[in-house]
């Protein structure tokens, strides 16, 4: 499968990256070639292998929910340099 330079401008567009004439050449050529890569593993028999989730066997990454009580407003908000209500307060971080 062949990327174009159209493809990648597009994918550098959508992700808001700005790419020089020739980095978008170079991409392109590195993409492309990944994923002739990738298409090599089409080829791979699996007939009889069953599908999995990770590379190793892993036990059960999931466990129950339990409820638990939470530590109350007035101690969340104890050690807070600057509070405002029930809120923390901090510096503003967007904009001017």
């Amino acid at each position: 499968m062949a990327v174009s330079i159209d493809d990648v401008r597009v994918v550098a567009r959508l992700a808001r990256l700005e790419f020089s004439e020739k980095q978008e050449e170079l991409l392109t050529n590195e993409l492309t070639a990944v994923l002739e890569y990738m298409a090599t593993l089409d080829e791979v028999d699996t007939e009889g292998i069953a599908p999995m989730t990770h590379v190793r066997a892993v036990a059960q990454g999931v466990r129950d929910d339990h409820v638990k009580a939470g530590i109350g407003t007035d101690d969340a908000l104890r050690n807070a340099p600057d509070t405002y209500a029930d809120y923390f307060r901090v510096p503003k971080v967007l904009g001017g």
